[in-house]
C-alpha cells in the first residue's frame, strides 16, 4: 500500500472486502449516493505512514470522534464508522463549542458551517460539553487558505428564531504554532466573543444581545 493511503476493511483484523482512499479523500463517502451501503461497514483499517484518518460516528460529524495514525485491527470503539477524512499527519484539527454566558437560561444551538465538514452543531441542552470538529488545517503550508466558517446561533423551542449570524476565519499561524481566529467587523456575529482553549480549539461564547 502507499504511505499516502488508508485501506478500510469490512471485517476485523484486515479481513473482508478492502476499500482504498488516498489523502484528501473519504469525507462523506460512506453516507451519500451509491456508497451509502458502506455506512457502518468498515471494521478495521491500515494507515499509511504519511497520513492519518479523522473519523466520526455519524454522517453529520457528530457522536464519537477518533483519529487513527497507525493500523487499527478493530474499529468497534467508534460504534459504527459513518464519516471520515484522510489527511496529512501534519494537519491540526479545528473545533469549537458553544458556551452560554448570557444568563438567559434558554436552550440554544450553534451551527458552524465550512466547506470541509459541512454543518456541525453544538447545543446547550444536550448534556455534552465536547468540542465539535469544523475542519483541519495543514501546519506546514503557510499560504493555505483559512477555514471560512459561517456561524448561525438559534434559539430553540418555542420559536426557533436566529439570534446571531456571521462569519469568522480560522487559519494556521506558523509563528505561534496554533490556529488563529479572525473576523471582519461588518460580518462578525454580534453578541459573541471568542476564546482559544488549545492550539486548535475555540470557545464561541454567547454574551447575549
Amino acid at each position: 500500500m502507499s504511505n499516502n493511503e488508508a485501506i478500510f476493511f469490512e471485517g476485523k483484523n484486515y479481513q473482508g472486502n478492502a476499500h482504498s482512499y488516498l489523502k484528501d479523500q473519504g469525507d462523506q463517502t460512506t453516507c451519500n449516493g451509491s456508497s451509502g451501503s458502506l455506512n457502518d461497514k468498515f471494521l478495521s483499517v491500515k494507515v499509511g505512514e504519511l497520513i492519518k484518518v479523522l473519523a466520526w460516528q455519524h454522517c453529520n460529524a457528530t457522536g464519537i470522534y477518533e483519529e487513527w495514525d497507525t493500523d487499527n485491527p478493530d474499529l468497534s470503539s467508534i460504534k459504527g464508522l459513518s464519516r471520515f477524512k484522510v489527511v496529512d499527519t501534519s494537519n491540526s484539527v479545528v473545533a469549537f463549542r458553544l458556551v452560554d454566558q448570557s444568563g438567559d437560561g434558554k436552550s440554544l444551538s450553534l451551527k458552524c458551517q465550512t466547506d470541509q465538514v459541512g454543518e456541525s452543531t453544538d447545543r446547550t441542552d444536550d448534556g455534552n460539553n465536547e468540542y465539535r470538529i469544523i475542519g483541519s488545517l495543514p501546519t506546514n503550508q503557510p499560504n493555505f487558505p483559512p477555514l471560512t466558517t459561517g456561524i448561525y446561533l438559534r434559539l430553540e423551542e418555542p420559536d426557533y428564531s436566529y439570534l446571531s449570524t456571521g462569519t469568522v476565519y480560522i487559519k494556521w499561524n506558523n509563528d505561534q504554532n496554533q490556529a488563529e481566529l479572525t473576523y471582519q467587523e461588518e460580518t462578525k456575529p454580534p453578541g459573541f466573543k471568542f476564546e482559544q482553549t488549545a492550539p486548535g480549539t475555540f470557545d464561541f461564547i454567547w454574551l447575549g444581545k
